[in-house]
C-alpha cells in the first residue's frame, strides 16, 4: 500500500452540520503522555494504520469543528481536506492558530460509513489522516479511507 505524505496549509471553511454530535462517550480508550509522544513520533504510513486499527476497534473517529463549520485545511493545489484522528487528544493538540476556536467533534463511525463519505466525495474533499500540528498528514480519497477501514471491520469481526 502506497500512502502519500503531504504538508498542507490550515484554514477554516465553512461547512454544514452533517453528522450528530456524540461527545459525551466517556468509554474512550485511555491515552497516557508516553504512548501519545510515541504515535506522535511514527512516519505517516505507521499513523494511518495506526489510525485504521484504532478506529475500527473503537467506531469512533474525531475531527475539529468550529462556531462556522468543520475545520478543513488546503493543500499546494487548493484541495479542501478534512483532518480526522483516532482520538481526542490527538485532535485537541492541534487546536490553535485558526484552529484555535475549534472543538474536538467525535464521528460516530457508522455515520462516517457511508453518509461523512459519500458527502466528502460529493464535494471533492479528501480526508488528512492523523495529521500532526506542524500540518504533515496522510491525505487519501475518503473512499480509500473507508475502504480501509471496512477491511480491518472484517479483520476484527474475523478474528
Amino acid at each position: 500500500m502506497t500512502i502519500a505524505i503531504v504538508t498542507f496549509r490550515i484554514r477554516t471553511y465553512t461547512t454544514r452540520n452533517i453528522v450528530s454530535k456524540n461527545n459525551n462517550r466517556t468509554d474512550m480508550y485511555k491515552l497516557n503522555d508516553k504512548h501519545l509522544r510515541g504515535v506522535l513520533e511514527m512516519a505517516g504510513p505507521e499513523r494511518y494504520s495506526y489510525f485504521i486499527k484504532r478506529v475500527a476497534d473503537w467506531q469512533f473517529i474525531y475531527a475539529l469543528e468550529s462556531p462556522s463549520g468543520w475545520a478543513l485545511a488546503g493543500d499546494e493545489t487548493s484541495f479542501s481536506i478534512l483532518p480526522v484522528w483516532p482520538h481526542k487528544r490527538f485532535a485537541e493538540i492541534c487546536i490553535k492558530g485558526d484552529w484555535s476556536d475549534c472543538v474536538v467533534t467525535q464521528i460516530p463511525l457508522s455515520e462516517w460509513m457511508p453518509k461523512m463519505t459519500q458527502m466528502l466525495e460529493a464535494k471533492q474533499i479528501k480526508v488528512a489522516v492523523f495529521p500532526l500540528p506542524d500540518g504533515r498528514g496522510v491525505v487519501v480519497e475518503s473512499g480509500r479511507l473507508s475502504a480501509d477501514i471496512s477491511e480491518e471491520l472484517a479483520k476484527v469481526e474475523d478474528g
